[in-house]
């Protein structure tokens, strides 16, 4: 909406002051008049008697006055263009506030399409109490309090040989939300598929040499077959042949000293399970190997 001004300097103008009540109320509603007809100062006769409290016989007081300005059809208000504002500048206004109107329609709708979209999404509340929870194989573990993360990561498995490892128990899959996979979190990463050992079986060649260079003093050859031995007899399942066979040469080694023999090579003189286990696997593979011969 634009109202019509009255400029300051016409409380002083000689014309507005001789003006009689009526004409001077007349001379104010007509400007007002113009202004929301967008007649840009335009009075036509027509018009006089929609001039709210319009005086009969004002019109001929304002245009003596010069205050209306006569035309061929009607009277244009003096000083119009130049005090108010024109019917160019009013529909520039409209469109301007269009746009504006406009982009604010644009912008409701985008947040309300966003907030859809947000409460449309699936949440699944997880459990971030600290409450300790179980693992798929065993293991125990402690969720942080304040937390609510959905990646998880595997834990790698322990590769063993014959002897148990304590750390085998803690292989297995476990989010950072503390929430085991039995729970109902899903891990984003399978763990590797085990396998079972072939009969001929051979590490590649390049672990053979390296093999050879690191371990001078031991029959790999023997070693071969009683590592496939060993895993067939016991149904073991592995992900990576090739490491789990660094492992056994690397235990054969680590016991490799004074006491009984695996194959052929000593095992350590003590009470210790793991070498314990390892000498009743050497009588095993030399009662085999003499059952064989004879």
């Amino acid at each position: 909406m634009t109202d019509a001004r009255f400029p300051e300097r016409w409380l002083t103008d000689r014309r507005v002051l001789h003006l009689s009540d009526s004409a001077f109320r007349g001379f104010v509603n007509g400007l007002a008049f113009s202004v929301s007809n967008r007649t840009e100062g335009v009075i036509e006769p027509e018009d006089l008697p929609l001039i709210p409290s319009w005086t009969p016989g004002s019109e001929k007081e304002l245009a003596e006055s010069e205050l209306w300005v006569g035309l061929d059809y009607g009277w244009q208000i003096d000083g119009f263009a130049i005090t108010q504002t024109t019917r160019k500048q009013l529909v520039a206004l409209d469109q301007e506030r269009i746009k504006a109107r406009d982009k604010k329609r644009i912008q409701r709708e985008e947040a309300k399409r966003r907030r859809e979209e947000k409460a449309g999404q699936t949440t699944v509340p997880r459990d971030v109490s600290g409450d300790k929870g179980t693992g798929t194989t065993g293991g125990t573990f402690q969720a942080r309090t304040g937390q609510d993360r959905t990646s998880s990561y595997p834990v790698p498995p322990e590769v063993t040989n014959n002897v148990s490892s304590p750390s085998s128990s803690k292989a297995g899959v476990v989010t950072k939300s503390g929430t085991s996979p039995g729970a109902g979190a899903k891990s984003k990463r399978r763990s590797p598929t085990r396998t079972q050992i072939p009969d001929d079986w051979q590490p590649p060649s390049d672990a053979r040499k390296r093999m050879r260079d690191q371990y001078p003093h031991l029959d790999l050859s023997a070693e071969r077959e009683a590592f496939i031995n060993h895993h067939q007899a016991h149904g073991n399942g592995m992900a990576d042949w090739t490491k789990a066979f660094w492992t056994w040469l690397g235990n054969t080694r680590k016991f490799g000293s004074n006491g009984g023999t695996v194959n052929g090579h000593p095992v350590l003189a003590t009470n210790d399970q793991k070498s314990l286990d390892w000498m009743a696997l050497g009588r095993q593979f030399d009662e085999q190997q003499r059952k064989e011969l004879t």
